[in-house]
């Protein structure tokens, strides 16, 4: 069954709610397919999703994963997908425990070494979005840790 997280796209000083979906299917193992209009640093982001799991001592999935950025008809750019692509990996794979985000606007880039820098646009994700609907946004700290924290 896929997981599903929540993240947000900036357009201008707008955002908008992306859901960012991860299937694992039958296939090659560590083949990552990105969908749903990624520019080339969000296609890129599987590579650093990846090392960045390994290197914080994590499992991701086994199998061909398809990672889905919905809307598909709004072009999805930069680094910040990072941090809900990855927990959305995790999430998928049951032997991570990972608990509920859908609370959770996520959003944030990784280094390679599980890593994160804080989001550099994260004021007009809390101003766009209803705080009924993401009562908290979230950015990047390390993997292992990544807070929660309120907004």
């Amino acid at each position: 069954m896929p997981s599903k997280v929540y993240s947000a796209a900036v357009v201008g000083v707008d955002a908008f709610e992306v859901e960012v979906e991860v299937h694992v299917g039958y296939g090659d193992i560590g083949k990552v397919a990105v969908v749903g209009l990624p520019d080339t640093a969000v296609r890129e982001s599987k590579d650093r999703v990846l090392s960045a799991i390994t290197n914080s001592a994590l499992r991701w999935p086994s199998g061909r994963i398809t990672v889905n950025l919905a809307p598909a008809t709004v072009r999805k750019e930069g680094p910040s997908f990072d941090l809900p692509i990855a927990l959305g990996m995790l999430k998928v794979n049951e032997q991570n425990r990972i608990p509920d985000l859908s609370p959770y606007c996520l959003a944030g880039e990784l280094a390679l070494s599980g890593s994160g820098s804080r989001l550099a646009r994260k004021d007009s994700i809390r101003l766009s979005f209803d705080r009924r609907r993401f009562p908290s946004v979230c950015d990047s700290g390390p993997l292992l840790k990544t807070r929660l924290a309120p907004t």
